[in-house]
């Protein structure tokens, strides 16, 4: 710093100000720094940062450097087992590393996400995850320019972080392929709209690629319905008309409105619960690995610390979490094979779909 500064003509304390993108210095002197910056080569250490502003602040912020986690969700919200998971396994990781983790409320991103990037600076956090918002579309409008970003799945539309996802097109190739495995052919895909927005219709995608090789006969035409006080009403009239013999979903709410139906499940129809947890032991599904998904956010946002990388990045990257297939009795047993050459070709388009995956 005292070289750059000896060399622009300021003063090394300037040279700090411009490298914490303080407001205050003259557009001019700002692109000399970081002119000279550039040519020397220097880049400020994001752990050196954080301890500075912790000694001349004289507050003891966290065994070392913080990482601030933002919830999304509104403060108060019940959370799902698997956003608990994702939570504590993301405090883990990041004490495992090193690192604190603070936690902010994000209640109206439009309103207060300027003041959580003003607080982050104060205190000289550097990194930050975004948890994902239950509808699509968000945009951040804070100068993120100073911090390693990193957010879960796709609903924050602007800026593009690098993101942390499950691949919902391969977690539905192999729901297909354990359901065709137990012998179903009349597989129902229930779902609502702005589940299939966020996940860019990867689902749906690979359901009508399955489809393209089934005979008519087998084909369910899926429910996707407005919104959740809506889905208990449309799937039974759903399933009354067309019969599926299992019933592919993300939302557990729908066994509950089966079986208070009268209908028995796997007696009557199958059951494969897209969106699988650890307390969910009466049924079977694709589990999408939360644990691993906090883990790999922290670990995301870490590497770009190391690397110096901050900012919006040019070309943000998706990094996809394996999903994992979790028996349950809610479905069949496997062997039960329906016959049929079409049955055969679905299985084996469906086996190579999911080794491409």
């Amino acid at each position: 710093m005292k070289s750059v500064a000896h060399a622009v003509g300021v003063s090394v304390m300037t040279v700090s100000r411009v490298l914490r993108n303080r407001p205050e210095i003259k557009p001019e002197t700002r692109r000399r720094v970081w002119a000279e910056v550039a040519a020397q080569g220097y880049k400020p250490n994001p752990l050196v940062s954080a301890l500075m502003t912790q000694l001349k602040t004289k507050k003891k912020v966290g065994d070392g450097a913080m990482l601030a986690l933002v919830h999304c969700l509104p403060e108060g919200y019940e959370l799902s087992e698997n956003m608990m998971t994702f939570r504590e396994a993301a405090r883990a990781r990041a004490r495992d590393l090193g690192y604190g983790l603070i936690e902010f409320y994000l209640r109206d991103y439009g309103m207060i996400i300027n003041r959580i990037v003003e607080i982050l600076q104060s205190r000289g956090i550097r990194g930050i995850i975004f948890e994902h918002f239950f509808t699509h579309g968000h945009r951040f409008n804070g100068n993120f320019s100073s911090f390693a970003c990193v957010a879960l799945g796709n609903s924050i539309a602007h800026p593009e972080f690098h993101r942390i996802a499950s691949d919902q097109f391969r977690e539905m190739q192999i729901a297909l392929h354990q359901a065709e495995s137990r012998g179903y052919s009349r597989i129902g895909y229930a779902t609502l709209r702005e589940v299939e927005i966020l996940c860019n219709y990867q689902r749906m995608a690979a359901l009508a690629l399955a489809q393209s090789y089934m005979e008519r006969s087998q084909i369910v035409p899926r429910l996707e319905v407005e919104s959740f006080e809506s889905l208990e009403q449309e799937l039974l009239a759903w399933y009354e008309r067309h019969r599926p013999d299992v019933i592919l979903t993300q939302h557990p709410a729908s066994y509950r409105f089966l079986m208070d139906a009268g209908i028995r499940i796997p007696e009557d129809v199958g059951f494969l619960h897209l969106g699988y947890n650890a307390k969910f032991t009466h049924v079977g599904g694709v589990d999408p690995n939360w644990r691993q998904r906090g883990v790999s956010a922290v670990d995301r946002v870490v590497n770009q610390l190391n690397r110096n990388e901050f900012g919006v990045p040019e070309s943000p990257t998706v990094t996809y979490v394996k999903s994992e297939w979790v028996e349950g009795p809610s479905l069949r047993e496997v062997g039960l094979h329906s016959s049929g050459a079409e049955m055969r070709e679905f299985e084996t388009s469906l086996k190579a779909g999911v080794e491409m995956s």
